[in-house]
């Protein structure tokens, strides 16, 4: 009898955990599931182009999931791909020429804040390439150019919401790499939410660029990063930060990890790198991201625009929580599944530096 209920309650927590897992992390539906049948492009003879952000591969977090999005892309649709993974600005001019000359005809530019330097030079020169910067928008779009960008600021409301829940010092961190608009917006978001919740709660934000002047290293600096947390921890007594710096990241996590504290992952779902101190992460679906660009540009749908993806579109979300949720409480989660709704339905209308109450 005892084993037949203990089946019956396992039977219960995977569904439970099915449930919790659609709703917090639905899927951007690529191209109405990339039906081939509206591909108006040979595939085989289709190459696209990524070059990702600083920091290169393994960062488990943004450049990662581009990657993985191309090989996403690989498998739905047959594409052939190269990459680059660049050093400096000059690497990216050089890196986007050798894309061109390799036949690319869609080329992604995955460090977003310079795109608008890159299609300047070359747009209007390649007019049958397409160019996409991902996660940043630019004053001047070509017609073979667009840029996505991601409302992290509303999944970043719900990872405030939850560190305000969750602080018993009433003091929270955030460390960014850079002071740019991007990272700005996951501040903006983070700190709404936190008010929301209590908005006597004293907040701490640095940036790793405060250390590092060359820009290129700060996303892949995990020594400054701890050393940065662990200052913010012993001075300011905060009992939670949300690391926002890529790989940089990994040093924060550590020591949130040796002095006892929460913290939050960004980008990608960081929870298992330190299971039951990383709360939660604000994920930014990147890799859905470039299949559907790709999709678009394979189904002659392609507009010369920029492409907002937030938690209505899916294209933002926080991780499930698995290795916290029951530190966290059933009564928490759902609130923060309230309160999303609440933002989808516009009910709740986050600020954002690229778009106020947007």
């Amino acid at each position: 009898m005892k084993f037949y209920i203990f089946i019956i309650i396992i039977i219960v927590i995977v569904i439970l955990l099915g449930l919790f897992w659609s709703n917090i992390m639905k899927i951007i539906k690529v191209n109405d599931k990339a039906d081939s049948s509206t591909i108006k492009v040979d595939t085989k003879k289709f190459k696209v182009g990524l070059i990702t952000g600083f920091g290169g591969l393994g960062d488990k977090s943004f450049n990662d999931m581009q990657y993985n999005g191309l090989i996403l892309a690989k498998k739905l649709f047959g594409i052939d791909f190269l990459y680059f993974t660049p050093q400096n600005f000059q690497d990216i001019i050089n890196n986007t020429q050798t894309l061109i000359d390799n036949g690319c005809k869609l080329i992604i530019l995955g460090e977003g804040y310079i795109g608008q330097k890159v299609i300047d030079i070359f747009a209007q020169k390649y007019p049958a390439i397409k160019f996409v910067i991902l996660d940043n928008k630019v004053d001047r779009l070509y017609p073979n150019s667009a840029s996505i960008l991601f409302k992290q600021n509303e999944a970043s409301f719900l990872a405030g919401y939850l560190a305000a829940s969750m602080t018993k010092k009433n003091k929270i961190g955030f460390i960014g790499g850079v002071e740019i608009d991007v990272i700005e917006d996951f501040y903006i978001g983070f700190l709404q939410g936190i008010k929301y919740y209590n908005n006597n709660l004293i907040v701490y934000k640095k940036y790793l660029s405060d250390y590092i002047k060359d820009f290129e290293k700060v996303w892949d600096n995990p020594e400054v990063a701890y050393n940065t947390a662990k200052e913010m921890i012993l001075k300011k007594d905060v009992d939670i930060i949300f690391a926002v710096a890529a790989a940089s990241n990994l040093g924060i996590f550590n020591a949130a990890k040796e002095y006892s504290i929460y913290s939050i992952g960004v980008d990608t779902d960081q929870d298992y790198i330190v299971p039951e101190v990383i709360l939660t992460s604000v994920l930014k679906n990147l890799d859905q991201a470039i299949v559907f660009i790709i999709g678009q540009v394979l189904e002659n749908k392609f507009e010369s625009k920029t492409y907002y993806l937030g938690l209505k579109e899916n294209g933002v979300a926080l991780s499930p929580m698995l290795y916290t949720k029951d530190i966290i409480g059933e009564d928490r989660i759902k609130e923060i599944f309230i309160l999303q709704k609440k933002i989808i339905d516009n009910e709740i209308l986050v600020d954002s530096v690229f778009n106020k109450g947007k």
